[in-house]
Parts: structure tokens; C-alpha cells; sequence
């Protein structure tokens, strides 16, 4: 039988794994099913207790991962107690004796069939040992035979029941009958999977685990969220199609793999994701339908199509990083060194931080990078160990991905991806998940539309760019914007397909040390020779600071300009740009307004809630410091206690100069600051009056930012029509008007 098997034990890092060639063998070689599979493993393991990962390479990869070994493992131990004692039983044997036949069925189960069926030989001996208490009950002058054996018999009974999975098989142990491995699926669940799938898959739930929520995220994938009640962190058991697939699907997608082996992509492919896929799409269902054909192998559509696009996410994709980025609940996908080891983590929206069932290989993490080098441009080796660049998934899904690698990060690469919303925030969606109020989004708004200056800071993950992005959309399309980003975080596909005039400058990220592409100082130099538009840049890190201040302090701008930084106050944000970027203090005057975002969270810690805290203005007559000059004045901070922003009492008694700024420029409100008051509060009650009605309509989808910009347009139509009917801004006119609107548009 065994000669049907071979092995051999790779290494990959740290990694040792059991690899055991069973093509040739006759039946299914998983462990929990064939008894001859169980003996040969852990004869294997006895010898080599170090191994993390069995793999048992058949027609299809059968994979064992840390739980299942660690269940071999423990029938392991209880046979290295036992062992020992089974030769002195042996001799003990030859001795006359009147249980000589029992004896010797107890040891040979014990010394020949443990290693086969260790749970079987469990319940034969626990039953045999209430049979030798009958006996003696019934024949006393065998007593010391008998407890002789006995006392052998409790030694590997108390080791076996002392086991940690013992309790979980405890209650099918009753009436449980020899042979019958059904016991094993419930330990150990080989993880059967296509050759060309490299990943670790952990797809057993503990029964420590509770199941707080399960959803699919798409017609072949479901996602479960678990919770044991003695940790902190949630798990994230994802179970995508690659391990649902028949085994028909299985053959047809081994063969497709071979022959798209000779079709293996070039450098310059890369340069053209979108044309790549298409190709290999052409080319995918031309072999699969003539392998289809050739095998008599007929696939219903759904079948089809979920077989192609899995061959595609492991030949030019990213694997199951591509499936798990389709949740829209996920935040950042954080894979850490070593490879193999490691399972994947992300950010949940609604769960924190979770550890996913998913482990990358060294191989598949090392694909992933020669991957994102050809489709970057950029280096990433041993001399330029950070990589900073984005991805697009398909037709709507954003990444942005930050790679390091050694010599920077010793024990391997780690990755961090970070999946962007497909469509942009908009104001009245942060105003529906609370991340700021309708008169903070009335303010931000009305200075967006007046052409002020804008920097939203914060901590990595705090929401600047999707502040950013909600900004965007209250510049009227009539202005051309223009983005300046060293990775495209800004969807600009679809501020195109909404109707505005946009032009994305991708610059070359500060971490790389060569690239073709044009510094960030010289991009935003050039997006100041394209005439009247306003500015977007993604993030301000590096010395295009003194190029955008320049602009802005000469009125090169005439419209908004906006960026993010990393800071938490305002003070942060004037240290980090005079101090570390080399801008001078009075060109840091052409900053009119700072937003501060930042995640708090709740008094256990476990959740975390995006937050505006802060919209401060910069007032100009301050020369050395602005802290202690009162530089910084507070327009709305945010109140833990209330969770929300209040206006503090300068912006409500109208001593804001930004404002008062705004104003003068406009004729109409530069007569009274009330009127400067109503305008704000007509923007922010038309955007709330939005999120009420979607939600008495049950209507999320006119929160996105197809609806508000034609909503933000038609409000400015009813303004306009307010001025010119009553020649003031009726707040009651206008919310009528707009809300009759948008019911209509409902129907």
C-alpha cells in the first residue's frame, strides 16, 4: 500500500512542509478518510515534529494546516506514552497467564492500529476495561492480572482524555462504532483545492467561535464573523468559490492552466492591465470551450463564468486578495511577514481589526510583487525596499498598496492595501454615518464654493481623502479640477463619468528613488500652468509644499485648493508644513481653513468611529507663532459628550475673518453676517433634509454622489430663484422647493 506513496519535506523559510506524492494511490488520500493515509502521517510526524503544513498531492492539493496537525500531534503524544510500555507487556506475555488472549488484543490494537485509528482504539479499550471489571467482579482471584492490565489501560485513557479536543468528540463517543471515521471530518478537514492555488485556507470553524454574522459578497462567497468570548479580536472566515469547486471544474481548470502557460504576459503587457485581462479573457474562453468540447464536460453559465475568473485571479491577479477586496465593508488588508506563517488581517468598517482563515505562500507573496513592479514602473529590490502605488481590481475597485521589503522588512515583504469606497463619499453620507453634522457640512461646503483653502489632516485611516473626495463634489462641475496624486486614490473614472472635468496627475511617490515619472513639485508646477482650476492635491509629504504655498500666496489659484496631511491639530499641521516641509510662516498664511479627522472610540476600545473634530481658520495677523499669537481660531470642535460638533461662539457672533473674507467677494452677503449664517444653514439643512428623506424612503442610493451633484445644483438654481423672487435667502422657499424635487425624482 504504501508503495503507492512518497514523500519528501520542502522548506520554504521557516516553513518545513510534509509534501506526499499520492498519484499514484487508488483511493481519495485524505487523512480523516483512509486509515492507511492517518498511519503513514504520523509515522512521518513521529520522526519530524516540526513540520507546519501537509500537503498530499493527488488529483487535486489536499492541504492540512496548524489545527489539524495540531489534533495528529496530540494521538502522537498519547502513543509516545504508550510505546514504551507495550514491549513489557510484550514479555509480560510470555509469562503464563489466564487473560494471555485479552492482554494480547489490547496490546496489539495499542502497538499495530493507534497510528490507524486512534479514536477507535480509544473506545475499544475504555469498553474493554469495563470487561475485565466484570471479570474481576466475578472471578477475585484474578485480581492481580487483571488490575495489572488495568492500571496499563488508565495510563493511556487519562493521556487520551486529557487531549484538548477531547471534549468537543466526547459526546459522539456514545455508541460510536469502530471503524467509522465520520469522527475525523469533525477534527481534521483537509483543504481540497485546484494545483495552481498556493494559498493556505483554514476552513474549519472552532466550536470555541461564535457566529456573530455571516453575508455573501457575491453569488459564490461568503464571508463569516466570529468571535471567541475570550479574545479581543474578531475572526473573518472567508469561504470563496476556489474551494467549493466539483471535480470536473477542478480537471478542466488544471488543463486551461497548462496551455496558459504558453501565454504568459511580458513586461509591457503590464503597462495595460485592462488590455492584459481582455486578452487572457479571449484567450480563457477559447481553450476552455474547446476543452469543454474535447471532455465532454458541459458547465452552466454561472459555473462558467466563476471558473474563468478564478483561473484569471491566479494567473495575472492577485489571487484571493482580489475576492476579499470585493467587501465593501473592508477597510485596509494588512499581510505581514514571514509568509506562510502569518494569516491575513484587515480593517472591518463594523468589526475593527480581524484576523482572517487566509495564509499567502512565499511564492504567491513574491508573484504578487514582481506583479506590482511591472504594473507600477517602479523599482522595489534590495535598493529601494519601499514600494508605494495603486490598483485597480476589475472595473470599479480601487486599491492603494504600500509594499516593503527586505533588507527594510528582515523577515520578509509585507503588503498593506488599502480598498477605497467604489463610488466618492458624499457630505450627506458622513452626515448619515455621523462623521460630521449638517452645519459642518454646511460651513465646509459654503467655503468649498467660495474658493477657500482647505488642509484636512489626520492619523493614517482617518477618512482625509474620503473628506477629500465629499469636498470635490460641492465644486461645481463648471470648474476644471485638477488632481495631483503619487497614487491614485482619487476616483477620477467617475468624477468623469458624472460629468466633470478632471485631470488626474499621477507624480512619483517620494519613496521611490528612480522613476520616470515627474516629481510631485514639478506635477503641481504643472497643473499651475493649465489655467483657472481648482487644485487637488492627494496628499502633501514633500517639498511640492513650497511650490502649492507659492501659488496660493500669489493668487495663482482663483479657485479651491485642497490636500491632505498627517497631523492631529492644527498647530500639528503648521509644524509639519514650516518645519518639515520648508514652507515659510508667511506663505503658511495663505491656509485659510484646517480640518482635523480622527477615529475615537468607545470606552471598551473595541470600536472605532471616524470623526471630524476640528474645523479651525487660520487668521493672518500672527508673525513668529500662530499658538500662542491666536493664529488658530476654532469654528466647530467636536463634543465627546454630545458626540458632535458645536460652532463655538466666534463662528456664532460671525468673528471668523475667512468668512467675513467670503463675503466681501459676494454682494449680497456682504451686507450682514446673517445673512452670511443663513446661506451656511440653507446648505447644511438642504443636505440633512436629503439623508431624512432617504431614509423615510428607504433610499441610500440618493446619498452617492451621482444624486448629490445634481441635488447640490438644483438647491443652488432654488437659491438663486430666492434672491430673485424675494431678494433674500429664504431658507423655508428653498427646502420646499428641493424637497418637492426630490420626491418627484423618486417616483
Amino acid at each position: 500500500m504504501y508503495n503507492n506513496l512518497e514523500y519528501d519535506i520542502r522548506r520554504d523559510g521557516k516553513e518545513r512542509t510534509l509534501y506526499i506524492n499520492a498519484k499514484n494511490y487508488q483511493t481519495v488520500a485524505t487523512i480523516e478518510d483512509d486509515q492507511n493515509i492517518m498511519e503513514y502521517v504520523l509515522n512521518i510526524l513521529s520522526s519530524d515534529p516540526l513540520i507546519d503544513t501537509i500537503i498530499i498531492d493527488q488529483d487535486e492539493l489536499i492541504s492540512y494546516y496548524d489545527n489539524s496537525i495540531k489534533v495528529l500531534k496530540g494521538f502522537l503524544d498519547v502513543y509516545y506514552l504508550i510505546k514504551d510500555n507495550i514491549a513489557n507487556y510484550y514479555q509480560y506475555l510470555l509469562s503464563s497467564n489466564p487473560l494471555y488472549q485479552e492482554i494480547r488484543r489490547i496490546i496489539n490494537l495499542l502497538d499495530k492500529e493507534y497510528l490507524k485509528d486512534p479514536i477507535g482504539v480509544y473506545v475499544y479499550v475504555n469498553r474493554f476495561k469495563r470487561k475485565l471489571l466484570s471479570i474481576l467482579k466475578k472471578n477475585p482471584d484474578l485480581e492481580k492480572d487483571i488490575n495489572n492490565i488495568i492500571s496499563f489501560i488508565d495510563k493511556f485513557l487519562i493521556k487520551f482524555e486529557s487531549l484538548y479536543f477531547f471534549r468537543y468528540i466526547k459526546p459522539f463517543l456514545i455508541g460510536y462504532e469502530i471503524g467509522n471515521r465520520d469522527i475525523y471530518k469533525r477534527l481534521l478537514m483537509g483543504d481540497i483545492k485546484p494545483k495552481f492555488i498556493d494559498t493556505k485556507y483554514m476552513n474549519k470553524i472552532e466550536d470555541d467561535y461564535n457566529v456573530l454574522e455571516s453575508y455573501k459578497i457575491d453569488k459564490f462567497t461568503e464571508v463569516f464573523i466570529l468571535k471567541n468570548p475570550e479574545e479581543s479580536i474578531f475572526r473573518y472566515y472567508i469561504f470563496p468559490e476556489e474551494y467549493k469547486i466539483f471535480s470536473e471544474e477542478t480537471f478542466l481548470s488544471h488543463k486551461a492552466m497548462d496551455i496558459l502557460l504558453q501565454y504568459e504576459p511580458k513586461r509591457e503587457d503590464y503597462l495595460d492591465t485592462d488590455r492584459l485581462r481582455d486578452i487572457y479573457i479571449n484567450t480563457l474562453n477559447n481553450i476552455l470551450s474547446k476543452l469543454s468540447s474535447l471532455y465532454n464536460i458541459k458547465l452552466e453559465k454561472d459555473r462558467y463564468e466563476m471558473l474563468k475568473n478564478l483561473i484569471l485571479r491566479y494567473t495575472i491577479g492577485f489571487g484571493i486578495v482580489e475576492k476579499i477586496v470585493i467587501d465593501q465593508r473592508i477597510e485596509d488588508l494588512f499581510i505581514n511577514p514571514p509568509s506562510g506563517i502569518s494569516p491575513v488581517s484587515l480593517q472591518h468598517s463594523d468589526y475593527q481589526m480581524c484576523i482572517t482563515n487566509v495564509i499567502p505562500t512565499r511564492k504567491e507573496i513574491e508573484s504578487w510583487a514582481t506583479k506590482l513592479r511591472l504594473i507600477s514602473g517602479r523599482p522595489f529590490d534590495e535598493a529601494n525596499p519601499v514600494l508605494d502605488t495603486d490598483l485597480s481590481i476589475g472595473n470599479e475597485i480601487l486599491l492603494r498598496v504600500a509594499a516593503i521589503s527586505p533588507p527594510l522588512s528582515p523577515t520578509g515583504i509585507s503588503y498593506i492595501f488599502r480598498r477605497h469606497r467604489d463610488k466618492p463619499w458624499t457630505l450627506p453620507l458622513f452626515i448619515d454615518n455621523k462623521m460630521l453634522n449638517y452645519l459642518s457640512a454646511g460651513l465646509l461646503s459654503f467655503l468649498v464654493n467660495n474658493g477657500r483653502t482647505i488642509l484636512i489632516a489626520g492619523t493614517r485611516g482617518s477618512g482625509k481623502t474620503s473628506l477629500l473626495t465629499a469636498l470635490m463634489l460641492e465644486i461645481p462641475r463648471k470648474i476644471r479640477l485638477i488632481t495631483v496624486e503619487d497614487t491614485l486614490e482619487i476616483p477620477s473614472d467617475y468624477f468623469i463619468k458624472i460629468g466633470y472635468n478632471i485631470v488626474p496627475l499621477k507624480v512619483k511617490s517620494p519613496f521611490s528613488l528612480k522613476s520616470a515619472e515627474l516629481s510631485a513639485d514639478e506635477g503641481l508646477r504643472v497643473s499651475l500652468r493649465m489655467g483657472d482650476s481648482a487644485i487637488i492635491v492627494g496628499e502633501v509629504r514633500s517639498k511640492e509644499a513650497q511650490t502649492l504655498y507659492e501659488a496660493m500666496r500669489i493668487g495663482a489659484t482663483a479657485n479651491a485648493v485642497m490636500g491632505t496631511l498627517h497631523a492631529e491639530s492644527p498647530y500639528g499641521v503648521y509644524d509639519r508644513v514650516v518645519n518639515d516641509l520648508g514652507v515659510p510662516k508667511t506663505s503658511f498664511k495663505a491656509t485659510d481653513i484646517i480640518v482635523i479627522v480622527n477615529p475615537i472610540k468607545d470606552p471598551s476600545g473595541m470600536k472605532r468611529y471616524r470623526r471630524v473634530l476640528k474645523i479651525s481658520e487660520v487668521r493672518k495677523q500672527w508673525e513668529n507663532d500662530p499658538l500662542k499669537e491666536k493664529g488658530f481660531v476654532d469654528l466647530m470642535s467636536y463634543d465627546a459628550e454630545k458626540d458632535d460638533l458645536v460652532p463655538s461662539l466666534e463662528l456664532l457672533n460671525g468673528d471668523s475673518d475667512i468668512l467675513k473674507s467670503v463675503a466681501s467677494r459676494v454682494t449680497f452677503l456682504s451686507k450682514s453676517w446673517e445673512r452670511i449664517w443663513n446661506m451656511i444653514e440653507a446648505i447644511g439643512l438642504s443636505k440633512k433634509l436629503l439623508v431624512d428623506i432617504s431614509k423615510e424612503k428607504n433610499r441610500k442610493d440618493i446619498l452617492e454622489a451621482d444624486f448629490v451633484v445634481r441635488y447640490n445644483e438644483v438647491f443652488y438654481n432654488f437659491v438663486s430663484k430666492s434672491l430673485e423672487e424675494y431678494n433674500e435667502i429664504v431658507k423655508e422657499y428653498i427646502l420646499d422647493n428641493i424637497k418637492k424635487w426630490t420626491y418627484q425624482k423618486l417616483k
